[in-house]
């Protein structure tokens, strides 16, 4: 006989609204019964990372045709105000102040706001998001940055002001579809001994322009911040030119793969990502332009690959302007082991494969270099420790292939506390 849903019960939550649990469930109140329904309902709640628990269960009715579903839950803390210090071999030594709440007002909302500062760089950013707009699937958010940064890593300065709201709604189980648009004020000032492609740039002033786009994702991962078995993939596209002398049309994509194997032992990963920047009117900044940073390929310095700007075309210590790519694609592979040591000492090992290019420039002259585009091939190990203060990881690096000119590095290491 069919089962039909008297009523969804709900305890446990003290802070939280009851209606931010009852919105995981896509049936109510005297729709027939489905079982499958139920459970993929449970998984919603136990993702959205506001308990530390939840138990879905179905009772017997009022009468033999109705069910009751029982949920409980039990809160987790939401809120942190964090402190903290990081060192990167690319950024150097910075700071970091954030208060994060992932439940505001008990609505399920998440609020941020940080303040991160390195050697050469100030970044600040605000950000809101409700997952339910309106009380349905309608996901709005708001996102304000500011940077600026001091001859990071090139002989000129940059600073940007960025303005994004943005709507997510859901198209499948394992998909949605998030439409943004946004406006930005980018400016490169205080040039060095740089070439004339950048101080062409420099002299172009402060540039605003106005964006619309959107990104596809869909992701197997029940828990997406817990990554487990599964695909993931992500689509997006971006037109720039909504008023302003510019116009342009950008394309990113990133795809990966993992697995666990021999008991969970080994982590198996492969990641795909790439990019394509096309100005119809006007010409790209180096602040518009893709680069290849060690989180994207190792074993190179940050803007260490891809075309570049040398006096009469030799690279020396200054004349040597990292310019960027309107093109990129790389690959990544990595395996993450235990090293047969007590689980205490939080150390694991690990292999990576990586190869890329960074390529295309609209706008070139005789003294750049690679504009063509090389494939360049990394290989490596990491040693990744969980410390009390935060996690480490510790890349040696070997380059297989690379350009004359290229910036490789054979070590990197990233920390990040938090106390």
């Amino acid at each position: 006989d069919k089962l039909f849903i008297e009523r969804i019960d709900i305890s446990g939550n003290t802070a939280t609204l009851d209606r931010v649990v009852r919105r995981q469930f896509f049936t109510i109140e005297g729709d027939p019964f489905n079982s499958r329904e139920i459970k993929a309902a449970a998984d919603r709640i136990r993702s959205l990372g506001l308990f530390s628990d939840s138990i879905v269960k179905v009772l017997p009715g009022s009468r033999d045709s109705l069910v009751v579903i029982d949920v409980k839950v039990i809160e987790r803390p939401t809120g942190s105000l964090t402190f903290g210090a990081g060192y990167s071999s690319a950024a150097g030594l910075g700071g970091l102040i954030e208060y994060g709440e992932k439940n505001f007002l008990g609505r399920g909302q998440a609020l941020s706001f940080a303040i991160n500062t390195g050697k050469d760089d100030q970044l600040y950013e605000l950000s809101f998001y409700e997952p339910m707009f309106l009380r349905n699937d309608l996901g709005l958010g708001i996102n304000l940055s500011a940077k600026d940064t001091q001859q990071q890593n090139a002989a000129y300065d940059t600073d940007s002001l960025n303005f994004e709201p943005y709507i997510v709604f859901p198209i499948g189980e394992n998909s949605n579809f998030k439409i943004e648009y946004s406006i930005e004020k980018t400016n490169l000032s205080n040039p060095g001994n740089v070439g004339s492609i950048i101080t062409n740039e420099v002299n172009e002033g402060a540039v605003t322009s106005s964006s619309m786009g959107y990104v596809f994702s869909y992701d197997t991962r029940v828990f997406k911040n817990n990554s487990q078995n599964g695909f993931a993939f992500k689509l997006g596209q971006q037109f720039t030119g909504l008023g302003g002398d510019k116009t342009a049309f950008k394309t990113t994509m990133k795809a990966g793969a993992q697995t666990n194997t021999f008991k969970n032992d080994l982590k198996l990963s492969a990641e795909f990502e790439g990019g394509i920047l096309t100005y119809t009117q006007g010409n790209s900044r180096v602040i518009d332009r893709f680069f290849l940073n060690s989180r994207k390929m190792r074993g190179f310095e940050p803007g260490g690959v891809g075309p570049r700007e040398c006096l009469n075309g030799v690279c020396g210590v200054s004349n040597n302007d990292a310019l960027g790519g309107e093109n990129f694609a790389v690959v990544r592979f990595e395996a993450e082991f235990p090293l047969g040591l007590p689980d205490e000492y939080g150390l694991t090992g690990g292999l990576f494969y990586d190869v890329g290019n960074l390529w295309s420039l609209k706008k070139i002259n005789n003294d750049v270099l690679y504009e063509d585009g090389a494939w360049r091939q990394s290989i490596g190990a990491s040693l990744f420790w969980r410390t009390p203060i935060g996690p480490l990881r510790f890349n040696f690096s070997d380059v297989l292939k690379k350009e004359l000119f290229d910036r490789d590095e054979s070590f990197d290491l990233t920390i990040s506390t938090r106390f």
